[in-house]
C-alpha cells in the first residue's frame, strides 16, 4: 500500500484544516517538504488550495525548486483549466497532475489532458461529502456542492479514463476520527479505476484494516506527519 502525503497549501505555505475548513498554517513549504524526506515520504501530491478561485497554480516555483534536491513522484494540482496549464507543471518537474474543478465545469478537459499528456499523467481528484446518505461531490477546495453524485463521475471515468482517482472524504479530513468505510467500500464496488483514499487515518496502525482490498492503490495523509512535527 502506497503512503502519500497530501500537502495543501496557500501562497508558499503548508494549510490543514478540519473538513477542508478552520485552516491552520504549518510553516513554509521548502522546511515542511525537506521534513517529510527526512521522515521517509517518498510520493507527494501538491494542491494549490486557492489556484482555483484566484485562477493561477503558486506550485511551478515549489516544484522547481524541490526536484532538483530530491526525485520523488509529485502529483501537483490547483486551478487547472488547459492543458498549457497542466504542462507548465509537468515542465517545472511534475509527473502527474490533479484536476477537480474544472473537469466538474467542463468535461471536455478531461480528453484533452490525457491526450496531450497521456492518461497515467492525469488524476481525477475528487472531494466527496454524504447529503442525506448519497456521496456528492464538491469543488474549489470543498466550498461548492456540485449537481454530481459520486456514482455519476465514476461512471463518466468508466468512459473517460484518467490513470488514477484521489478522493477525499471531507467529512473525515483532518479529524483522525478513522477511515470513512462507508466511502471505501462505494469506492470498492463502483470504481473503474484505481484510486487512493484521503481523510480521517487515526494511525499507522489502522493501515493494516486496507489489507485485501482490491481497487485502492494508496492513502494520502498529512495530520498524522504534522502532528510529528510538532512532538
Amino acid at each position: 500500500m502506497r503512503i502519500l502525503a497530501k500537502v495543501d497549501t496557500k501562497s508558499e505555505f503548508v494549510i490543514k484544516g478540519v473538513q477542508l475548513e478552520g485552516v491552520e498554517k504549518v510553516g513554509h513549504i521548502d522546511t515542511v517538504l525537506h521534513e517529510l524526506v527526512r521522515s521517509g515520504v517518498n510520493e507527494f501530491i501538491l494542491s494549490d488550495t486557492m489556484a482555483s478561485l484566484y485562477m493561477r497554480n503558486s506550485l511551478i516555483s515549489v516544484i522547481g525548486r524541490h526536484t532538483k534536491d530530491f526525485r520523488y513522484p509529485i502529483c501537483a494540482g490547483g486551478g487547472i483549466q488547459s492543458v498549457s496549464d497542466a504542462t507548465d507543471l509537468i515542465k517545472a518537474g511534475a509527473d502527474r497532475i490533479s484536476i477537480n474543478t474544472f473537469a466538474l465545469e467542463d468535461h471536455s478537459i478531461i480528453e484533452s489532458l490525457t491526450t496531450a499528456l497521456g492518461i497515467s499523467c492525469v488524476v481525477s481528484q475528487i472531494d466527496v461529502r454524504k447529503i442525506n446518505d448519497e456521496f456528492r461531490l464538491f469543488t474549489h477546495a470543498g466550498r461548492e456542492l456540485t449537481e454530481y453524485n459520486l456514482k455519476s463521475w465514476l461512471n463518466f471515468l468508466s468512459k473517460n479514463y484518467v490513470g488514477e482517482i484521489i478522493v477525499t472524504s471531507i467529512d473525515r479530513d483532518g479529524t483522525s476520527k478513522g477511515i470513512d468505510w462507508d466511502l471505501v467500500n462505494f469506492m470498492e464496488r463502483e470504481s473503474p479505476l484505481p484510486y487512493i483514499y484521503s481523510g480521517g487515518l487515526g494511525d499507522m496502525a489502522e493501515l493494516k484494516s486496507l489489507e485485501g482490498l482490491k481497487k485502492m492503490s494508496g492513502i494520502a495523509v498529512m495530520k498524522l506527519f504534522i502532528d510529528s512535527f510538532k512532538g
